[in-house]
């Protein structure tokens, strides 16, 4: 049966600096994980434009092995934020990092579709349970009153990757083309992918798993910040099979419609991830820095938006109201979009307002959801709606690589602003509920 995580006392003014103490202390690294996660995600769609002309792939070929990452993520996303749950976030998220880089890195020496397709498959494997590890990690640090704004804050590593990738994918392919007979986009995909393990080193010497094994914290503060945190702070169940656990979260209330719209949210964020740069090229036939530059500034919006939305989303009482209003504004926006392509300002405007509508709904969404779980089902379930939703991210980018190449542009597009119109609609039945 569903659940409401056993909920502290209500917050109180003394504890706040220490909440922004952990804030300062958590936040940034993690935001930089995302963003390595991120980068090493979707830098393939920038790769395209060279990777495919060289590779000699179809666009079919690049989008099953764009998508194929999240089989991997999916299949494994349970069992590692199960076993993160029992050996702690500092050691567990630190092997995740350690263990992807290199595969992200090896991606450049692919030469056939399933080479393509095995390491993509494996890196959504190395990933998997970073993500949901880190959620989970922050229902330890943060108080369900004030969650949503600090989990905005980690998620801004997914519109920074926007504002940054192009750029800095540009700059590599076109300036170390050719050293040590490589090619530029082989390069971006090594510079980009070794940083993710150096930071798993860092994440060992800095991060502490909960409150009550924090280094730095005196008693009298884990004490206080155990109190505003309430049963989320305490290690889970132990007595529990993972099986248990997993049958645990399957029961909470609600927690398949909110699955249903994780799914076609994180299919259209995977989507637009991975063919923007294309589709962006196609409107507005311009460079590879000309469309990094647009990507730029379209996600430089959304990270504001996504910072304001979450704080807001925090101080609105219901949060589903605020995601179900994000969730449309994207819909609207990728439709427009789609009526659009041959007009290139009007466009590129639906095409802000549809990623901007997206990146705000992310971190609201898991401020709505991990207040509703119990503790004991907090790991297995948050780690259920990742995996099942990074199929939507397999299933996306794949489903648009054959209509982009049978039947164009627009119809691309516009399959975006449907899956967001589903995403709308699957959290506007769970509010009602």
């Amino acid at each position: 049966m569903s659940a409401i995580l056993t909920a502290a006392a209500p917050i109180q003014q003394t504890v706040l600096p220490l909440l922004r103490r952990v804030a300062l202390r958590y936040v940034p690294l993690l935001f930089l994980l995302y963003v390595v996660a991120t980068v090493d995600r979707v830098n393939v769609g920038f790769a395209k434009l060279r990777m495919q002309e060289a590779l000699q792939f179809s666009d079919t070929i690049y989008g099953i092995g764009a998508g194929i990452f999240f089989v991997g993520y999916f299949l494994f996303e349970i069992p590692s934020n199960l076993v993160l749950a029992r050996v702690g976030a500092r050691k567990w998220i630190a092997r995740i990092l350690i263990l992807w880089g290199p595969i992200a890195a090896a991606t450049a020496f692919v030469e056939t579709p399933m080479q393509f397709y095995v390491l993509r498959f494996l890196l959504g494997v190395g990933e998997a349970g970073l993500f949901p590890g880190v959620v989970l990690f922050l229902t330890y640090w943060f108080p369900a009153e004030r969650r949503t704004r600090y989990i905005a804050l980690f998620m801004l590593g997914m519109p920074i990757t926007g504002v940054i990738i192009g750029p800095m994918s540009a700059a590599v392919m076109g300036g170390m083309q050719g050293v040590m007979g490589l090619q530029g986009w082989q390069w971006m995909f090594i510079v980009q992918g070794l940083p993710a393990t150096l930071l798993g080193f860092v994440v060992l010497a800095w991060l502490d798993d909960r409150p009550a094994t924090a280094r730095w914290l005196n008693a009298s503060e884990k004490a206080e910040l155990q109190r505003a945190v309430g049963s989320t702070g305490q290690p889970a169940a132990q007595h529990l099979s993972p099986w248990q656990e997993v049958k645990l979260a399957l029961q909470q209330k609600g927690i398949w419609l909110e699955t249903a719209a994780y799914f076609f949210l994180a299919a259209t964020a995977s989507a637009f991830g991975l063919w923007g740069p294309q589709f962006l090229q196609d409107v507005m036939k311009t460079s590879l820095q000309g469309v990094g530059a647009a990507l730029g500034v379209i996600f430089l919006v959304g990270t504001v938006a996504m910072a304001v939305v979450g704080r807001m989303a925090d101080r609105s009482g219901p949060r589903e109201t605020v995601l179900v209003a994000a969730l449309a504004i994207s819909a609207v926006g990728f439709g427009f979009a789609g009526f659009s392509t041959d007009r290139v300002t009007l466009c590129l405007l639906g095409f802000g307002v549809g990623v901007v509508g997206y990146l705000a709904a992310f971190p609201v969404f898991w401020g709505s959801l991990t207040p509703r779980l119990a503790p004991a089902a907090a790991a297995a379930a948050i780690a259920l709606v990742n995996s099942i939703g990074s199929m939507g991210g397999a299933i996306g980018p794949a489903l648009l690589g054959p209509i982009k190449q049978h039947q164009g542009l627009a119809p691309s597009v516009l399959a975006l602003g449907v899956m967001m119109f589903l995403a709308a609609l699957f959290a506007l039945s769970f509010k009602k509920r």
